[in-house]
């Protein structure tokens, strides 16, 4: 049967364990898709629903990068609790309507992207937990003077898996932990 009119998939803590098929990215009236809590592996497909609000995947065992997202709705973005292994994409920056974006406990690295400024009516954004190094950019740290009420992120150098000492500053952030259960 078809799903194009699928709007809500939630699946959510069902101990499912298989990939996600990237057939679920290009369902064109999906507006919300929570998939938390499960058991899930290998990537997170991109996703072309304009319409889309909600992507919820926290709390699996998901790997490679943040997907591609087009859409102009998007509020809450939810990948914590994986095994994401890129950067933080630029075109977050682009998602103007993102009010929640956690991306803590994952293996991301690099820095936080200055695009990411543009998030204006961003209200939570968690980074902990990560590989990232650099410094915030004013850019980021200005969203403090729009809606941004809570930034956690490693705010200290650590060492790396490797041994290796990572370096990250954040000027701006309300809470400094490399620990979960902040949320």
């Amino acid at each position: 049967g078809s799903l194009q009119n699928l709007e809500v998939l939630d699946l959510a803590d069902n101990e499912l364990s298989s990939t996600i098929p990237s057939a679920i990215g290009v369902l064109p009236s999906l507006s919300h898709v929570q998939l938390y809590s499960n058991k899930l592996i290998g990537p997170i497909p991109n996703f072309t629903s304009e319409d889309l609000i909600l992507l919820h995947f926290d709390d699996n065992r998901l790997s490679r990068s943040i997907p591609l997202i087009e859409s102009f709705s998007l509020l809450e973005l939810r990948l914590e609790h994986n095994s994401l292994e890129s950067t933080i994409p630029d075109y977050l920056g682009s998602l103007s309507t993102l009010e929640l974006l956690w991306l803590h406990e994952n293996k991301l690295e690099g820095s936080i992207p200055g695009m990411l400024g543009h998030l204006k009516g961003l209200k939570s954004f968690h980074v902990y937990g990560n590989n990232l190094t650099g410094s915030v950019s004013g850019a980021v740290c200005d969203l403090k003077k729009h809606e941004l009420a809570s930034f956690v992120a490693n705010c200290e150098s650590e060492s790396d898996e490797s041994g290796d000492e990572t370096e990250f500053s954040c000027s701006c952030c309300d809470k400094c932990s490399m620990v979960t259960d902040l949320e």
